[in-house]
């Protein structure tokens, strides 16, 4: 699992995210997070994914790029609009592969 060096934050879990992204890279359950994560499947962009599927041990972690992380699905939803409306901007579309490559490139991702 990798984590995005500008972890896009819901508001309810900015000031503890730090704590939050240890416990869930360490399997420590936290039923009540939301993580945005890159889908590494051909036609998706991004995925919204409680905190306690990773618990699963079949769950592939070993490619989950994260990218934020909310406390309420409704606030993991808005950051997920929030992300692609910047890369809309930036970009002009929706390759979020292309607007992230300089940020994996330099091993920040």
């Amino acid at each position: 699992m990798k984590w995005y060096t500008d972890l896009y934050l819901g508001k309810s879990i900015a000031r503890r995210y730090r704590m939050l992204q240890y416990k869930i890279s360490h399997r420590l359950i936290h039923p009540t997070v939301y993580l945005i994560a890159l889908v590494q499947r051909e036609g998706r962009l991004l995925e919204i994914i409680p905190s306690t599927c990773l618990l699963q041990p079949v769950y592939p972690q070993e490619n989950l790029y994260i990218l934020g992380m909310a406390g309420s699905r409704q606030e993991a939803v808005n950051l997920t609009c929030e992300i692609l409306e910047a890369v809309f901007k930036e970009r002009g579309n929706f390759d979020l592969r292309a607007w992230l490559y300089p940020f994996a490139k330099e091993g920040s991702l």
